[in-house]
């Protein structure tokens, strides 16, 4: 708190008034609020940044570092980047912290489902599995249920007769993010049929 006299004085005369005091108070101002950037896979949710402020403050947002058009707090359902600037501001006082902060939410691109076909084969002795399609920067994981976590031991293969099915998981390698869905095929390995039972004949010339 700054204080200091005011006086008002006649030109003229040189008489001087009575003399009003004059206070100044600069009031502190908060501390900038702590933002942690989001980053996450499309999944069809909402996805939004998380920032804190200290007691007793609130966060705004902005549009930019600098001005005063509001925002809202970065948030998003599609693939994208969303950003905005954060500020603390005393409840009580109404100042705000002298810096802003910038807060980003990237959502990334999920890649598309596993391309995966049906396998029929007749029994031969020999040990058939499931494909999928093969994408550049894509991964297959294959899974014993829609719903399982735990992944299979690389794609599913049998050799005796029989019907198996899985389901196969697209994750791209260089962000780690999941296909919305899974892939169902089945292998199906036919009974070999009887070979055919053949009679000797034995007849007389004529």
């Amino acid at each position: 708190i700054y204080t200091a006299w005011a006086f008002l004085q006649n030109d003229s005369t040189g008489c001087v008034g009575p003399g009003s005091e004059v206070r100044i108070t600069i009031l502190p101002a908060p501390e900038k609020p702590i933002v942690v950037d989001a980053i996450a896979c499309f999944d069809g949710q909402i996805h939004l940044v998380e920032a804190t402020t200290a007691p007793g403050t609130e966060i705004v947002w902005y549009v930019s570092s600098h001005g005063y058009e509001y925002a809202d707090i970065p948030s998003g359902i599609q693939p994208g980047i969303y950003h905005a600037w954060a500020a603390s501001k005393d409840t009580l006082t109404g100042c705000e912290s002298i810096e802003r902060v910038q807060a980003s939410l990237t959502i990334l691109q999920a890649p598309q489902a596993a391309v995966v076909q049906d396998l029929n084969v007749c029994y031969d002795g020999r040990e058939h599995a499931l494909m999928a399609e093969e994408r550049p920067g894509i991964q297959i994981l294959w899974f014993d249920s829609e719903t399982s976590l735990l992944p299979m031991n690389g794609p599913p293969s049998a050799v005796q007769p029989g019907v198996m099915q899985a389901w196969a998981l697209a994750i791209d390698s260089l962000t780690g993010c999941q296909s919305l869905s899974r892939t169902l095929a089945s292998l199906r390995i036919f009974e070999a049929l009887e070979p055919p039972l053949a009679l000797n004949e034995i007849v007389c010339y004529t």
